[in-house]
């Protein structure tokens, strides 16, 4: 039996806390669901998960659809495109299944490739390599999770580059119909008539479409789309994340959205360059650690952050409060607090407009 192997590549980076981590984890249950139910899909169709973040892993290697189950997406810092491009093509090389006179080999593998981000690392030679020699050997869709990815750079992968427009609610889920329906037609396609090429169906272009421009070319290794916070909760020491997003009206000043202080004092729409997203707890601390980039030194002032969530973890109504050591936690008010981070008791005060700390963030993505 020939297999059809489908690659789910996903970004697992910080900014993709929350619910678009969520809804990815429910889209591939459901089309895992609907091709249990597609004859075709039973027969040929196997599926693996690779997770990237500043590194990237297999969740899940090639797998029947009977057997396969959705695994817990980890959460990581960074967005190293080419760590999951060349961990990608290690995947290719040794896990299908080559002609060797004795069976057939498996069809070309189809590939979806997930990011909400640009890269946090060079990976121009990876992607060099995969031009030269994988590109037309496999079908790869590339989607960017809302407007931020690198289009540019995905568009070296593959002529299929995709935006989601992840805002409306029900985006996610329409979006893995679309791959649902595209991937039984490939199973059945490959099955009747041998053609292994992807077989897309017509994308609802309320949800997802071509992108109509490559976006700014990237200035530096760092993601000015998010800022994610790493923070501790002062009940607990459990860690969670605080993510905030660009401010909307930041888009239309770029010349401004620099690390000086004058950039900062002067920017045109008076106002935060980044709004709360949301506190999300890290449920597995190791994991986290494990698929994370090095620490980069990258900072963001204060005054640049609007919003103050709970602490997910304890419930604390400050989650964003900050130690003179540049620990980020959760306290219950004002008065003594207890850093998780260094211990030492502190008292803490509201801050005004005038206090701009520097706060140490991460990759962005």
């Amino acid at each position: 039996m020939r297999r059809l192997p489908i690659f789910f590549v996903l970004d697992v980076s910080e900014s993709m806390i929350g619910r678009p981590i969520t809804e990815v984890e429910a889209g591939i249950n459901g089309l895992v669901k609907s091709l249990r139910q597609d004859p075709y899909a039973l027969e040929t169709a196997y599926l693996s998960i690779i997770a990237f973040a500043g590194r990237a892993k297999t969740l899940t290697p090639l797998t029947d659809v009977v057997s396969f189950q959705t695994p817990r997406l980890p959460i990581g810092g960074g967005t190293s495109l080419g760590a999951a491009i060349r961990h990608l093509s290690s995947e290719l090389d040794t896990k299908l299944h080559r002609n060797d006179g004795t069976r057939k080999g498996d069809w070309k593998p189809i590939i979806f490739l997930f990011t909400d981000g640009v890269p946090t690392d060079e990976p121009d030679l990876v992607i060099r390599e995969w031009e030269r020699t994988r590109r037309d050997a496999t079908n790869l869709v590339a989607v960017s999770v809302g407007n931020n990815a690198d289009v540019r750079t995905l568009r070296r992968l593959t002529n299929q580059v995709i935006v989601l427009d992840d805002a409306p609610p029900e985006a996610f889920r329409e979006f893995f119909k679309w791959i649902t329906a595209s991937v039984a037609t490939s199973s059945r396609k490959v099955e009747t008539t041998g053609d292994d090429r992807f077989d897309a169906g017509k994308l609802d272009e309320r949800y997802a479409k071509a992108p109509t421009t490559d976006g700014p070319p990237r200035k530096h290794l760092l993601d000015d789309n998010f800022v994610v916070l790493r923070a501790k909760c002062g009940q607990s020491t459990a860690p969670y994340l605080i993510k905030f997003r660009k401010h909307p009206g930041a888009d239309q000043w770029p010349e401004f959205l620099d690390d000086s202080a004058f950039a900062r004092s002067v920017n045109p729409f008076h106002g935060p360059t980044y709004l709360l997203d949301g506190a999300y707890p890290l449920p597995s601390p190791n994991e986290y650690a494990e698929l994370s980039a090095a620490e980069a030194g990258y900072t963001v002032a204060s005054n640049d952050l609007n919003g103050n969530p709970s602490c997910p973890c304890c419930g604390n109504r400050y989650g964003f409060a900050t130690c003179s050591c540049g620990g980020v936690h959760c306290v219950s008010g004002t008065g003594a607090n207890r850093c998780p981070w260094c211990g030492k008791m502190g008292t803490y005060v509201m801050g005004t407009d005038d206090d701009n700390d520097v706060i140490s963030r991460g990759l962005g993505s």
